[in-house]
């Protein structure tokens, strides 16, 4: 199904991935970027909109790696991404076409009672992946259907 929006609890969505949970100690910028990348292609297919949210202050705040098509907010002093992602899910004038990404129980439930739907991190990153394997095979699907050059094409037609 494709929502009209997407919000993703980034540091929920961090901590619950084996790959980004690795690099978040050692280098927190890293993990986010690696998250952002990883989740770019099939959130994007998911979603007209998609919004990851951070806790905490980033000078800067942009898409990491240049990805324009995901929103990169961080919470400001004295919020959570929780708070932040419920004044985003109050704003909508049409929220049931929404979709929240988090681990966060109270959180999914505060969300729902708005009309939201949630996925947990965990069914998520198991969507992207289903999607990505689909994406792959439609892909190799479609470079068995378009021939490639045959050795004739490289040699100029003699006039009969």
């Amino acid at each position: 199904m494709a929502y009209q929006r997407l919000i993703i609890d980034g540091y929920s969505l961090i901590h619950r991935d084996p790959e980004t949970k690795r690099i978040v100690a050692d280098n927190l910028r890293r993990a986010r970027e690696v998250l952002v990348e990883k989740i770019s292609r099939t959130a994007t297919a998911m979603a007209q909109q998609v919004t990851v949210v951070f806790d905490g202050q980033q000078s800067g705040a942009s898409s990491p790696g240049g990805i324009q098509a995901i929103e990169i907010i961080y919470s400001s002093s004295g919020q959570t991404a929780d708070t932040v992602i419920e004044r985003l899910v109050h704003q909508a004038t049409h929220p049931s076409g929404w979709l929240v990404v988090t681990n966060d129980r109270r959180e999914r439930e505060t969300v729902l009672a708005a009309g939201v739907q949630t996925m947990s991190c965990a069914v998520f990153l198991e969507e992207c992946q289903r999607m990505a394997r689909q994406q792959t095979q439609s892909m190799a699907r479609n470079a068995l259907r378009q021939p490639g050059p045959k050795l004739g094409d490289f040699f100029p037609k003699e006039p009969r």
